[in-house]
């Protein structure tokens, strides 16, 4: 399935979490107020007046996944393979596969036709249906209502029901961090592949962004036994690095702040909240001042804290290295001598903007790791 498109559709009860991927990168994360429990909310004042809940159910359905599929999704690109989870789930793919040896996948034609049928019947007889010990579970319906207009509206041929909640996602987690399994899966790749996909939303993504993002790395590398950082903190160093400019979508002025928000504002699949905030932060202060810790208790602890300020000195650095954006070095090399970071670059260009922009930007980055930043040049002749 690495190279087909999917989407894994979480049907919760407070939302609908989508996570979709085209040719096997992941694409976007996104959560849509049309959970379960939340649908039947919306439609409680209601409820007694009308003669088909489900009408009403699949017009509210149908509005919320017009605006995701109008923004995510290409005229005509259709999504082969749906991976469902939610509840009930389980109880019809049992009845789907009744006369089928495979267990956790289904024709995508067959199994709308069985919620088709299912949503013919009253809420009695499709809690019979699937054999639920409540006879009269009214979340029933809102959720086979979400099965039923997400796999048409992708478009899918196949539905897979991979038999896991959030628990086995919790527990394949500490099993990894405690090295008890290893995933072959990149999930770090996921990642960087969303951040990619934001930043080409909002029409931020160049060749300046890839330029950064190995600066920053290449940095962040040389700085190892300095900065005492691992291969997470890397990751959100790279994180920031792409999404950097992305708030010049709506000020040019302040391209910071708007970054900062619009990254606070996006879910990104494998991001926590705390990490989240975190690379919004080393975004915004990578352009200003970084703030004092007070400013920031509310939203993350001191080691958080420091974690930011160092990635922040390191993005601020390796950004006036390209500030002119035209990706004037070749060859880059960075050891640390003395009290110096020595940076040597390989260059046919005149580099004195990025000197100049260095020097001034300097300052954040001594304060924190007691290390000048200085450009030792190559000139290059052809």
């Amino acid at each position: 399935m690495t190279k087909d498109s999917a989407a894994v559709i979480d049907v919760g009860g407070g939302s609908l979490q989508i996570t979709l991927f085209i040719h096997g990168r992941v694409v976007t994360t996104q959560h849509l107020a049309i959970g379960t429990m939340r649908l039947m909310e919306m439609l409680s004042g209601i409820e007694h007046n009308v003669s088909h809940l489900e009408k009403q159910l699949e017009e509210l359905v149908d509005k919320e996944l017009a605006v995701f599929m109008a923004q995510y999704m290409h005229p005509g690109q259709k999504i082969t393979n749906v991976i469902l989870m939610g509840d009930y789930i389980a109880e019809i793919m049992r009845k789907v596969h009744k006369s089928t040896d495979e267990r956790n996948m289904v024709d995508a034609r067959r199994f709308i036709e069985f919620l088709q049928k299912l949503n013919k019947k009253s809420v009695e007889k499709i809690s019979e249906e699937l054999n639920l010990s409540n006879e009269k579970d009214m979340l029933v319906l809102p959720s086979v209502i979400l099965y039923a207009k997400m796999t048409q509206a992708m478009q899918a041929q196949t539905i897979w029901f991979p038999d896991v909640d959030t628990s086995d996602g919790i527990v394949c987690d500490y099993a990894q961090k405690n090295k008890i399994i290893h995933l072959s899966h990149n999930f770090d790749e996921d990642i960087l592949s969303a951040a990619k996909n934001m930043s080409v939303r909002y029409t931020s993504y160049s060749q300046h962004i890839d330029a950064l993002t190995e600066m920053s790395s290449l940095l962040f590398d040389a700085m190892k036994k300095v900065h005492g950082l691992g291969k997470r903190e890397r990751l959100l160093l790279q994180v920031a690095a792409i999404l950097h400019d992305c708030g010049k979508y709506v000020s040019l002025a302040n391209s910071a702040t708007c970054a900062y928000q619009i990254i606070r504002a996006t879910e990104i699949i494998g991001i926590t909240h705390l990490e989240r905030e975190m690379v919004a932060c080393i975004v915004l202060y990578n352009s200003t001042p970084l703030d004092p810790y007070e400013e920031l208790a509310d939203r993350m602890d001191t080691n958080s804290y420091l974690v930011v300020a160092k990635l922040a000195a390191i993005l601020k650095v390796a950004n006036a290295m390209d500030r002119s954006h035209k990706q004037k070095f070749k060859n880059v090399k960075a050891v640390i001598k003395n009290k110096d970071l020595v940076i040597t670059i390989e260059t046919i260009d005149d580099i004195a903007l990025e000197k100049d922009l260095l020097a001034a930007k300097a300052d954040m980055f001594q304060q924190i790791f007691g290390l000048k930043p200085v450009i030792r040049e190559k000139r290059v002749y052809i």
